[in-house]
């Protein structure tokens, strides 16, 4: 019983860590997009250029 729920509370954990580092990788990626094309803005995830 204690290993199960040790398991489930590690699964948890992983689990959310992992949210955040797509999270934090989407963003990382926006923010290079944005970068490399300074004339392009993103609001809301909808382009629009200047």
């Amino acid at each position: 019983m204690v290993k199960a729920v040790g398991t489930l509370i590690a699964a948890i954990f992983v689990g959310t860590a992992a949210h955040f580092l797509k999270d934090a990788w989407d963003d990382a990626k926006e923010q290079a997009e944005e970068a490399a094309n300074p004339r392009e803005r993103w609001t809301d995830k909808n382009r629009w250029e200047d």
